[in-house]
C-alpha cells in the first residue's frame, strides 16, 4: 500500500472520531503537502526516517516554520501508527526525524492595568455577541463554546458540559456557571422563547447553523474600549497570566480551568513578567547595602 492509499482510508476511518477542526487540518496538509511529494507514492513498507527527514527538511527550505513541520509530521505519525496496527510497517520511523528547535510560546506581555481593562470590557460589554466573549472569559477556546448546544447546559444543577467531540481530551468536561454566565444565558432563554433544546447557543440563523467566526465583533469590542488589537485565543493567555502571576492562582488551579491536559500545557501560556525578574535581582543589592 502507497502512503497516499493509507491516508485516504484513514480519512474514510476515522473520519467521525476526529473532531471537525482535527479532521480538516489532516485533510489540507495531506492534499498541500503530501499528496503530491515523493513520499505519497512511496509504498508504506518503503518508508524510512531518512525519507521522511529529507521531506522535513524540503518543507523547511521552502520556508515553512519548524511548528507548521510539527503539525505536518504529528499527522504523518498518526498514519503510521495505523500502519504499524496493520502489520504493513514494524516500527513508526516519524520518531527518529529531527526538528530545529523554537518557541512555540505567545508573550502576552501587557501591564495588570491594561488586563484588567481587558477583563471589564468583557463584563460590560453588552454588542450582539457579549455572552461568547463572556464564555471565553471562562477559560473555553472558540470552538468549544461555538459548538454549545441548550441541551448541554443544566439550570437545575447550574452546570454546563463540554462535549468529548467538542474538546481536545475527547472526554465530557462539566463545568459550573459563574453567577453573571447563569444570569446572562437565563435571560437570553427567556428573551428567545427557546423551544429547541438542541439548538446552538450561538445559533446564526443565515446559515441554520452555529457562528463559526466571531472575529470581527471581537475587534470592534477592542476598538470601542481603546484596547491594544489581540487575538481571540490571547484571552486564554490572560486567564493565565492574570490569575498566576496577579492574583498569585496556582498553576494547578488554571490549568483545570484551562481544560489542559498537563500544567506543562498551562505553564506555555505564561509570560511572567519581566519587572518581577529586575525585581529579584534590585531586592538582591538592596538586602546587603
Amino acid at each position: 500500500m502507497i502512503l497516499n492509499d493509507l491516508f485516504l482510508r484513514y480519512f474514510e476511518i476515522y473520519k467521525t472520531q476526529l473532531s471537525h477542526t482535527t479532521y480538516i487540518n489532516y485533510v489540507k496538509n495531506f492534499e498541500k503537502h503530501i499528496k503530491y511529494s515523493f513520499l505519497g507514492n512511496m509504498q508504506i513498507k518503503d518508508i524510512t526516517f531518512l525519507d521522511i527527514q529529507l521531506f522535513i527538511n524540503n518543507l523547511l527550505d521552502k520556508g515553512y516554520k519548524p511548528k507548521t513541520c510539527k503539525n505536518i509530521l504529528s499527522g504523518l505519525s498518526v498514519i503510521f501508527k495505523v500502519a504499524f496496527q496493520l502489520d504493513l510497517i514494524v516500527k513508526n520511523p516519524c520518531q527518529f526525524v529531527k526538528l530545529p528547535k523554537f518557541d512555540n510560546k505567545v508573550n502576552f506581555d501587557y501591564d495588570v492595568e491594561t488586563q484588567k481593562k481587558i477583563i471589564r470590557a468583557i463584563l460590560k460589554n453588552r454588542n450582539k455577541h457579549y455572552l461568547f466573549f463572556l464564555f471565553l472569559l471562562h477559560g473555553h477556546r472558540k470552538s468549544e463554546i461555538l459548538k454549545l448546544r441548550w441541551s448541554d447546559i443544566d439550570f437545575t444543577t447550574r452546570t454546563y458540559t463540554i462535549m468529548y467531540e467538542n474538546n481536545k481530551s475527547k472526554k465530557n468536561r462539566l463545568c459550573y456557571l459563574s453567577n453573571i454566565l447563569f444570569l446572562e444565558l437565563h435571560k437570553l432563554r427567556l428573551e428567545i422563547r427557546l423551544k429547541d433544546n438542541d439548538l446552538y447557543v450561538f445559533y446564526n440563523s443565515n446559515t441554520n447553523n452555529h457562528f463559526t467566526d466571531l472575529r470581527h465583533s471581537w475587534y470592534k469590542l477592542l476598538d470601542d474600549n481603546n484596547l491594544p488589537k489581540m487575538r481571540l485565543h490571547d484571552i486564554r493567555h490572560l486567564i493565565a497570566t492574570y490569575n498566576i502571576n496577579y492574583l498569585k492562582a496556582s498553576v494547578e488551579s488554571v490549568s483545570n480551568t484551562l481544560g489542559h491536559s498537563s500544567i506543562n500545557v498551562t505553564q506555555r501560556y505564561l509570560t511572567f513578567n519581566r519587572k518581577q525578574a529586575l525585581e529579584v535581582i534590585e531586592n538582591m543589592f538592596d538586602s546587603v547595602d
